[in-house]
């Protein structure tokens, strides 16, 4: 299990980032953060983030493109604290077809899931590209 609150915090300060069409953002250097920032950038929604280490935080550089920011779909956290939304690989390859971006917190830590891939892990969904699922259904 992992602390949804630095994961939520900065989710919510990329998300306000996009939306201000600011160009950087701060958020606190955890190795959560960090396996969350490698995935954005390898997806391409952040250009770079950089570490300071005087204050323990992450500088993280926006794309600046004003296309790319009005257009940038909102980060949705979806396990809280009072609420954990656990699934399984099954399940990520029949619900979740069509969703760009499914990050799920496991024994191998964050990791970015394909729902076409070919993945024989499950676990506990942390964050999707766009609005929140409804746990009910899956």
């Amino acid at each position: 299990m992992f602390d949804p609150f630095y994961i939520a915090q900065a989710i919510s300060r990329i998300n306000v980032g996009y939306r201000n069409h600011h160009v950087k953002i701060t958020v606190p250097n955890t190795s959560l953060i960090f396996d969350l920032l490698t995935i954005l950038k390898r997806k391409g929604l952040i250009n770079s983030f950089i570490t300071n280490f005087s204050n323990q935080k992450f500088t993280v550089i926006l794309n600046a493109n004003s296309s790319t920011s009005k257009k940038f779909p909102t980060l949705s956290l979806v396990s809280t604290p009072g609420r954990r939304h656990y699934i399984k690989y099954r399940t990520i390859q029949k619900k979740y077809i069509g969703v760009p971006l499914l990050i799920i917190s496991s024994t191998r830590g964050l990791i970015n899931i394909d729902p076409l891939g070919d993945h024989d892990i499950g676990g506990e969904l942390v964050l999707i590209l766009g609005s929140k699922p409804n746990p009910r259904e899956t």
